[in-house]
């Protein structure tokens, strides 16, 4: 996200999700026409460079809970997540658990990291902890990775 965010605003580069019929080399650019499935319309436009990317799909094998906490969070709300990433650590996957800090919760970061490092605590049968909790912008996030890896 934080790579797709600085193309678009200090780049200027367009990202459009569509089918490309034509790519066609003119003088000082290139002609692309093509449909836009967002917008559904036809598009030609002159570019500079043309990057074409197919859809990227998980593998099936591979999947990955996400738990998002917020340094608020009650009792009885953790300890859900907290069976819920323990089930998916037990089925051999990956769980990434993260705090989300609002507003003046950004002075209190450390309780989020407690937060974190209580939340790997509790799976600590099933899981070990990959990285310390790192704080990226108002995100604080950790790794958990099952014990008997299947």
């Amino acid at each position: 996200d934080e790579f797709y965010r600085r193309a678009v605003e200090e780049y200027g580069v367009h990202y459009i999700k569509g089918q490309v019929g034509k790519v066609a080399p003119t003088e000082g650019g290139l002609l692309v026409q093509a449909s836009d499935l967002l917008d559904n319309r036809q598009i030609l436009m002159k570019t500079d460079m043309v990057v074409l990317a197919a859809a990227i799909e998980p593998d099936p094998d591979v999947r990955r809970l996400a738990t998002m906490l917020t340094a608020s969070i009650d009792t009885n709300d953790f300890d859900t997540k907290v069976r819920a990433a323990q089930k998916f650590l037990s089925d051999g996957n990956r769980v990434k658990v993260s705090v989300r800090f609002r507003g003046r919760e950004m002075a209190h970061t450390n309780l989020g990291e407690k937060l974190l490092m209580d939340f790997a605590l509790k799976c600590a049968e099933v899981a070990t902890m990959e990285k310390n909790p790192k704080l990226e912008g108002r995100f604080m996030a950790m790794f958990l990775t099952p014990k008997n890896n299947k």
